[in-house]
């Protein structure tokens, strides 16, 4: 499927910017089942004031020295799984949702210029340490350098094991980390048992969305969350012609499919994605599709829907409320 990171992070960046006015976990019916979800613990930053010089090898493979107890922080990734160790650094990732989760970003700055990122405006906060994605190039992670120490972390992977604790390592914060992985675990496992619950073993789901025409999101690079909730946690399957999609290397992502066809991608349950912000609905021109009219699902009112712009980011600060919005699309397909 063609599209390249930088092309899916401005996507995203466009849903972020468009989603400013709008809670994205809010589009659940109130008539819904409300999970018995874990608490995310609520962590503070107990390190102390004085400075602790550490040296570390990055991801990158360059040693990197550093004041472990600063707070004076600017980090250009991974907003989500930094406030959510009790981090609160003077500026974050300006994609980062914060609606909804307000009482996290309290004090925290969002930067204005994130892709490209400005040095000019990282500077203006004169940060001790850069935190960064792992998927940056080496050439922008030098012009960081000129103004601190620059540090990449985990950005491009769902094991949230691995980035939390690495941040924990980062800044001898391993309590946090471990109270926060011991939450991620316990919410995918009741998360799981609450689908195995419905009785719908070896089921498969298609999550449709628009954008020129009714197609399929991509799951390129981890592009949407819900793709791993679905296949990789929940154990859900993809029809073969969903498949074929997602694996087409040789069409755009986001690629229109003809109303003809579309009853082929048809899954034992299906949901609509709304890249709507302000509402999540699904709109006319899908209601009014020839070939979405034909499926079965819509004929007998079976379409659940989520939000997308909640599934932009893996960020452990959003894992709960994802969780609750995928099964509540579940229940709504049923």
């Amino acid at each position: 499927m063609k599209l390249n990171f930088k092309k899916l992070f401005v996507l995203i960046s466009i849903l972020f910017m468009a989603s400013c006015s709008t809670n994205p976990s809010n589009s659940s019916s109130s008539n819904n089942t409300k999970l018995d979800l874990p608490e995310m613990p609520t962590l503070v930053d107990n390190r102390e004031e004085n400075v602790k010089m550490k040296t570390i090898t990055t991801l990158n493979g360059d040693e990197v020295t550093y004041n472990a107890n600063t707070r004076k922080i600017v980090a250009l990734g991974c907003a989500g799984d930094i406030l959510s160790l009790g981090l609160r650094p003077l500026a974050v990732d300006g994609n980062a949702n914060s609606n909804g989760y307000e009482d996290y970003f309290y004090g925290v700055e969002k930067l204005k210029n994130t892709q490209p990122f400005d040095p000019e405006e990282v500077l203006s906060y004169y940060p001790d340490l850069i935190l960064t994605y792992d998927t940056m190039e080496q050439k922008d992670i030098a012009k960081l350098e000129k103004i601190a120490p620059v540090i990449p972390i985990y950005f491009s992977t769902y094991d949230y094991n691995l980035r939390i604790s690495y941040l924990g390592d980062i800044f001898d914060m391993q309590e946090n980390s471990s109270s926060l992985i011991s939450f991620c675990k316990d919410l995918e496992e009741k998360s799981l048992k609450s689908i195995e619950n419905l009785k719908i073993k070896d089921k498969t789901v298609t999550v449709f969305s628009y954008m020129n025409g009714i197609c399929i999101p991509p799951d390129f690079n981890g592009a949407f969350v819900f793709n791993h909730i679905l296949y990789d946690i929940l154990n859900f399957g993809k029809n073969e012609k969903v498949e074929q999609y997602l694996n087409n290397q040789a069409q755009p992502a986001y690629s229109p499919i003809s109303s003809e066809k579309l009853r082929e991608y048809e899954g034992d349950f299906n949901i609509y994605a709304s890249m709507d912000e302000t509402d999540t609905s699904i709109p006319d021109v899908v209601k009014t599709n020839e070939g979405w009219k034909s499926l079965k699902c819509v004929k007998e009112n079976h379409v659940g829907v989520i939000n997308i712009i909640l599934f932009s980011l893996k960020d452990v600060l959003y894992m709960a409320d994802q969780y609750q919005s995928i099964f509540n699309a579940i229940e709504q397909a049923l």
